[in-house]
């Protein structure tokens, strides 16, 4: 099979986000591109596609913003698999929700970004007093809000 150079350029996008780099680095050019082709032939075809698409999205955006994915990754990489498996996790979420949930909290996203360092505190404190409550406790809570936003 003919590997063009927008193919190799995919998987390594690809295998940057999902391979060691430690083990990656120290193989040899040659023997890099050899098992970036093994993987990319062991995808299943709708992983490929997707795969696709993303690039040529990528290589539609503005230098700025390609720069900022290629330091997410390399962010990602630095993280611990716990702290990978976390992300991914909340990836999952995100794609899971509709468009109506998303929206809303891409508000609160922007709510929490235009607050102080003290007021982020201050909410990150009651967030996690919120959740010490009992499940009993969290629902009469909840009662006493919407009892609130009625009146």
């Amino acid at each position: 099979m003919n590997y063009s150079r927008r193919n190799f350029l995919m998987m390594s996008l690809f295998l940057t986000a999902t391979a060691s780099s430690s083990q990656t680095l120290a193989q040899s050019d040659e023997a890099r591109q050899i098992e970036l082709r093994k993987k990319w032939d062991q995808l299943p075809q709708d992983k490929k596609d997707l795969i696709q698409k993303r690039w040529a999205e990528f290589k539609n955006l503005p230098p700025e913003e390609k720069q900022k994915i290629r330091d997410a990754m390399g962010q990602f990489q630095k993280r611990s698999p716990e702290e990978r498996a976390k992300i991914r996790k909340a990836v999952q979420r995100w794609k899971g929700l509709d468009p109506a949930q998303k929206e809303k909290l891409r508000e609160r996203f922007k709510k929490v970004r235009s607050m102080s360092p003290e007021q982020r505190t201050k909410a990150r404190e009651r967030i996690q007093k919120i959740r010490n409550l009992s499940p009993e406790q969290r629902e009469r809570l909840r009662e006493r809000i919407r009892l609130r936003r009625t009146n």
